[in-house]
Order: structure tokens, then C-alpha cells, then sequence
């Protein structure tokens, strides 16, 4: 929870120098950091925090989705398939959480499905980026480390999401070491989100 406030607390102090779609960025934080503590304090006094996970899914992916519409922007392929895409995947999210798992059991079929859809997207970014902008130097650019971010962790957690509901709740030790995974990927993915907010101090100095 305490890796949230390094990017936020930076990309407040950059705030004059973000675009819009980073400014919308901001308040996934604030959203991020209300379903961990709301989570935390749940699963503290032994309640199902389940279903603020399971939201927070749809929540999550529709910020990361509206990113990637900003930047691919002229893209009419790439843009046709982000909308239709993200439209499969609130229908498969609200199946998982109403029918199939059940919104108080965690949601692998919709983690998985944001998982494979996130991998994709980035890959989308990183094709295009150095297919097209090979002069540029790459860590100035704030998309590339989000695109970055997220590559590294959906990849990680594609198998946690997958085997959530058979693997890891039968071994509790396999449980343990797939959310230290988890929970380190998540550290290093909100550090990347820092730096991609430091980026926009280096463009406005260009």
C-alpha cells in the first residue's frame, strides 16, 4: 500500500506538466490506495474482501484502457480493437463475478482475461514505439514505463489469476510464495508509474 504514494505524491508534483490522460491517471491512485486500505481492514477483522477486489478489477482496467486509447490515437485498428476488446471483457468480468465464481470468490476468469488483454496492449505499445520512434531516447518516455509496468506485471501474474481458485487454495505454502510474487511485481510496477510521472519534468525542459 505504501509503494501507491510514491507515484502519487509525484505525479502531484508534476501536476502543471501532465497530459490529461495522466492527470485521469492521478485518480487511479487515490482509487488504488482506498481498495487497499478498505482490503486491508477487512481482511483484518477475518471479512471477505473479495468482492472490492473483483470491482476494483473493472475499475483498474478501464483506467489502463482509456491510456491506451489516448495514445493510440489515429490508430483506427489498434482503437477498434481496444473498444471491442474492452467491451468482451466487462461482459466476461460481470459473467465471473454474478455467475461463474461468484462475486465473494476471487475472479480468475476476469483477472485472467485484464491479464491477457493488459500483455497485449503493451506489446501493441512497444511494437509501434520502436517500430516508428527508434531516435528517441525510451526512459523519457512516461508511456513506456507504464507499457513497461504492466508487461511485467500481468506477465507475472497471468499464472496467479489463472490458478487462483484451484492451485494456490489447496497449497498454502504455493498461496504464500504466489502473493509475495504478487505483492513484489505490484512494488516494482508502482515504481515505474513514479518514474513515468518524472518523465513529463524532463519533456517540459526539452
Amino acid at each position: 500500500i505504501y509503494s501507491l504514494l510514491v507515484p502519487l505524491a509525484i505525479g502531484i508534483s508534476r501536476f502543471k506538466y501532465l497530459n490529461k490522460e495522466f492527470r485521469f491517471f492521478l485518480i487511479y491512485f487515490v482509487a488504488s490506495l482506498l481498495v487497499e486500505y478498505y482490503s486491508s481492514f477487512f481482511r483484518m477483522h477475518y471479512r471477505n474482501n473479495m468482492p472490492i477486489s473483483n470491482v476494483f478489477t473493472l475499475i483498474e482496467f478501464g483506467y489502463f484502457a482509456i491510456m491506451y486509447l489516448g495514445y493510440f490515437k489515429g490508430r483506427k485498428r489498434i482503437l477498434n480493437f481496444i473498444t471491442i476488446s474492452s467491451i468482451l471483457f466487462i461482459g466476461v468480468a460481470l459473467a465471473d463475478m454474478f455467475v461463474l465464481n461468484g462475486i465473494w470468490k476471487s475472479n480468475s476468469y476476469g483477472h485472467s482475461t485484464e491479464a491477457i488483454l493488459m500483455v497485449i496492449y503493451s506489446s501493441f505499445f512497444f511494437y509501434f514505439f520502436f517500430k516508428g520512434e527508434l531516435n528517441k531516447v525510451v526512459w523519457k518516455e512516461p508511456m513506456f514505463w507504464v507499457s513497461a509496468a504492466l508487461l511485467l506485471f500481468f506477465t507475472l501474474n497471468l499464472f496467479l489469476y489463472l490458478s487462483t481458485n484451484i492451485l494456490l487454495v489447496k497449497n498454502h505454502k504455493v498461496a504464500v510464495a504466489g502473493y509475495l510474487l504478487s505483492a513484489g511485481a505490484n512494488i516494482i510496477c508502482n515504481l515505474m508509474f513514479a518514474i513515468s510521472f518524472l518523465c513529463f519534468r524532463e519533456k517540459a525542459q526539452k
